[in-house]
């Protein structure tokens, strides 16, 4: 069972609060399994926010298809020197492969579609 699964399946089965807790089914079974429970959760839900795309995500991603290609959010970098060169295109959805990591000081790929707060604070690399 993955981290997932046994996540929802924790999740599904858990009557902690309850008071009716489901136990002999649980994955999570145990002495303060619902703690267990809620870090994994917790730990589940930081993973799916938006990143930085480093090229060791990229190939350790089991994401990518069978072409070597993973689906990620590309922003264009508009300050500086870059404003005027990318000034007319829009960040976008695209499909990246390992060889777009060399050239990207005036782009980068993100994990997720970052908010603008995010991406305000994320310093470029």
């Amino acid at each position: 069972m993955t981290d997932r699964e046994k996540v929802v399946k924790g999740l599904e089965l858990c009557g902690y609060m309850e008071g009716m807790p489901q136990c002999d089914s649980c994955p999570y079974d145990g002495k303060q399994c619902w703690k267990r429970l809620k870090n994994d959760a917790i730990a589940l839900l930081k993973a799916q926010e938006p990143r930085v795309m480093t090229l060791e995500y990229f190939d350790n991603s089991p994401e990518k298809d069978s072409k070597g290609c993973l689906v990620a959010w590309v922003e264009y970098r508009r300050d500086e020197e870059w404003v005027e060169y990318w000034e007319d295109t829009c960040d976008e959805w695209s499909v990246v492969r390992r060889d777009d990591f060399y050239s990207g000081e005036s782009y980068r790929f993100w994990t997720a579609r970052p908010d603008e707060k995010r991406r305000a604070e994320t310093p470029w690399n």
